[in-house]
């Protein structure tokens, strides 16, 4: 019986044995692979799919380790090499025109550059700018290309362009970018240039009409007072379409990049010639023009271009000013070089259309610059002569008060040699203390 009982006690203890190594061999070759699988996923990660696939599949643990070393190492030598390439596209993309974001797989951003960062927060200025950019990212994280364009009131008015699209290394989604171009420019281009094509349709078909008409009604007339009528309006609408088209020529050279000769131009000498051409619409209107000039002053530039853009503003105030008011140009040294100014006091130029009125054919009061005869492109002839010498406009205005534009100079020229001032049918004379000259 003792005997039997100690035979069966170590055959059991002999079988818990055994069942115990074999459960510990079990749980060592489960942990085996759960490592071989884990360190699979992390050369998956630094080195190749294919290399990871191997490792799960084949290698002893010994070997797969070695493998991730060596992965690591690549890794860290790539990264020490490539630390200043990266500086380098960093610093590229602080001075690039075009916003960038780029955002990880979880939507954190990890790029954002200058141009970019305004838009980076909700704020009440960019809201809507923001809340299209998180949805055109969140479009790309999907998988997909996603692209818009916003327009922001402002002040100031922006229009952007957004193009976004996911990131991917190969096996998976790492990430979104999104580019934002401003081209508010280039909407403001194009409404000028569809505005251009009408109004140059309009002002040239206008004309183009009076003459077909008058000389249609001129042709079957048999009165010689309705006759002559007939015929000083086709003169008149002929003239106004010639100097449209004589604008259109002079604006267009400019636009071509004109370039004015580097001689030395009397400004007493524009203001006298410009007076001259402008006397008979002055007299018409009762409008007094005055010419002040505190002492001679000359710039370097084109001659014919400085007297058309002096004109050119000489009109506009003649147009827009009441009878009997005066309007004054004058030329005077400024701290930074030389300033010509033209003053009226007619009409003004309310603040809204002041951005506005250098463009070709822009009118702030449609009906009364057709009905003085003006072709709507003088100031911008003006801002391209004074951009062609090196200059800029400068506008002072208050609806109901006048204007005031000053073309101001960069530089000063010696006086030429010769006369200082033309008299004419202008009548062109200095005042004694301040040197006021009339028309």
């Amino acid at each position: 019986m003792n005997t039997t009982v100690a035979i069966g006690i170590g055959a059991a203890g002999l079988g818990a044995g055994l069942f115990t190594s074999i459960l510990i061999a079990w749980r060592s070759a489960r942990a085996r692979r759960e490592v071989r699988r884990k360190i699979a996923a992390l050369v998956t990660r630094l080195d190749s799919a294919e290399a990871g696939a191997a490792i799960e599949r084949k290698l002893p643990i010994r070997d797969a380790l070695e493998h991730l070393e060596s992965a690591i190492e690549s890794m860290t030598i790539g990264g020490d090499v490539g630390r200043s390439d990266i500086e380098r596209i960093s610093q590229g993309l602080e001075h690039l025109t075009l916003g960038l974001m780029i955002v990880d797989e979880n939507s954190d951003l990890v790029v954002v550059n200058a141009p970019a960062r305004e838009y980076v927060e909700a704020r009440a200025d960019n809201a809507k700018a923001y809340s299209k950019i998180q949805e055109l990212l969140d479009s790309a994280l999907r998988g997909g290309h996603a692209s818009g364009e916003v327009e922001l009131l402002g002040p100031p008015r922006k229009n952007l362009r957004l193009r976004a699209w996911p990131l991917d290394d190969g096996r998976r989604h790492i990430g979104a970018a999104i580019v934002i171009e401003d081209i508010t420019e280039v909407r403001r281009m194009e409404v000028m240039r569809q505005d251009f094509v009408a109004n140059v349709s309009h002002e040239l078909k206008t004309p183009v009409g009076a003459v077909a008409l008058s000389a249609e009604i001129l042709a079957d007339e048999s009165d010689p007072a309705v006759a002559r009528r007939l015929a000083a309006r086709i003169r008149d609408e002929s003239t106004r379409l010639a100097r449209v088209i004589e604008d259109l020529l002079d604006l267009s050279r400019l636009e071509a990049g004109f370039l004015p000769p580097r001689e030395p131009v009397s400004l007493g000498l524009v203001m006298a010639e410009a007076i001259e051409r402008v006397k008979g619409s002055a007299e018409h209107r009762s409008v007094r023009v005055t010419a002040w000039e505190p002492e001679p002053v000359a710039v370097y530039g084109d001659r014919r271009h400085l007297v058309s853009a002096a004109q050119n503003l000489l009109e506009n105030a003649v147009h827009y000013s009441p009878e009997g008011s005066v309007v004054e140009i004058g030329a005077a040294p400024s701290v930074s070089g030389v300033d010509l100014w033209v003053a009226d006091e007619g009409i003004g130029i309310p603040e809204p259309d002041l951005e506005r009125i250098f463009e070709r054919f822009y009118r702030v009061d449609r009906g009364r610059g057709r009905e003085s005869g003006g072709t709507g492109l003088g100031l911008a002839i003006v801002r391209h002569v004074a951009q062609s010498h090196g200059a800029n406009v400068e506008v002072v205005s208050r609806e109901g008060h006048g204007s005031r534009f000053t073309v101001k100079f960069s530089e000063r020229a010696e006086m030429p040699p010769g006369p200082q001032l033309v008299k004419g049918s202008a009548e062109l004379e200095m005042g004694e203390p301040e040197g006021q000259a009339t028309a």
